[in-house]
């Protein structure tokens, strides 16, 4: 049923939350809601929502502010370590985290920054971060994606983001036991935008569908 609601909706997003938390949302919102324009920009890391004039962001836990409102939005998240099938059968596989450090691997960095995304790790009951090797650096999950299908190395990526690439080539997980808890996906919005109904309607859109995974 399509109500009266109408404005600018503004959204921050992490890019590994676009397809399986985001898209969806946003489909439904623009069946019930029209008239509402909703403009969506995807960037990496920590955000400020007030400078930035966004009104609601989605990221995992780690980039959220404790003064802001967060309401998860997805099931865990878990991370991994993956390979082509065929980079692995040409170059072997890691037997242990720092054995990434003689592969070539797909690194992240944030746009516009030289700050690289460390990989995650739980050796011995402690957890670790190692810095991948330098040689190859993106700033999204799409090319990273793409590259670790065309046998160019290591990529640390999701279980969601392993099932598309899977449907692209044949990839494998490594390292599988060496990985953290798995992350969640939120919401999170400014207190001030709690009353504001164009926020309050979408994320009750996200929250119905979390419901549902």
């Amino acid at each position: 049923m399509k109500t009266s609601l109408s404005g600018v909706l503004c959204i921050s997003v992490q890019s590994l939350a676009l397809e399986p938390v985001l898209a969806p949302a946003v489909a439904e919102f623009k069946e019930r809601y029209p008239d509402v324009e909703v403009v969506v920009e995807s960037r990496e890391g920590a955000i400020d929502l007030m400078r930035d004039g966004a009104d609601i962001g989605i990221r995992i836990g780690q980039y959220i502010s404790p003064e802001m409102i967060a309401v998860p939005v997805s099931r865990p998240t878990p991370w991994l370590v993956a390979g082509s099938s065929a980079f692995l059968e040409k170059h072997g596989r890691p037997a242990e985290p720092r054995d990434v450090l003689n592969f070539h691997c797909i690194r992240r960095s944030w746009l516009d920054s030289e700050r690289y995304y460390r990989w995650e790790f739980v050796q011995n009951g402690q957890s670790i971060r190692i810095d991948p090797p330098a040689g190859l650096t993106v700033t999204d999950f799409a090319t990273a994606i793409a590259l670790l299908t065309r046998d160019v190395g290591l990529c640390y990526i999701t279980d969601d983001m392993l099932r598309a690439a899977r449907a692209i080539a044949p990839v494998e997980q490594v390292l599988g036991e060496y990985m953290p808890p798995p992350d969640q996906i939120y919401a999170y919005y400014s207190p001030g935008m709690k009353n504001v109904r164009r926020v309050s309607a979408f994320v009750d859109i996200l929250r119905r569908r979390m419901k549902k995974c």
